[in-house]
């Protein structure tokens, strides 16, 4: 993706580029999706595998954090 546009139309029609940095906030945003309705979670942290959750779940248990109370999930990106 190189360039994106907003179309939106209430009395007329407008059309708005949109900067690739702010393009997936302002499309969820104008779309009323947040990352709960998606994937159930209110934050996500990307992993490379299963043993990388156990220790970011480990460290965070050690600094006294319930990732689960705080309704973080976990993606595996399997060496991606």
């Amino acid at each position: 993706m190189q360039t994106i546009y907003l179309v939106a139309k209430d009395r007329s029609t407008k059309v708005e580029l949109l900067s690739l940095g702010d393009a997936e906030s302002v499309i969820m945003n104008e779309l009323g999706i947040r990352l709960s309705s998606l994937f159930m979670y209110v934050r996500l942290i990307f992993v490379e595998g299963a043993s990388d959750e156990v220790i970011l779940r480990e460290w965070a248990a050690t600094c006294r954090i319930n990732l689960s109370q705080r309704n973080v999930g976990f993606i595996r990106m399997g060496g991606v």
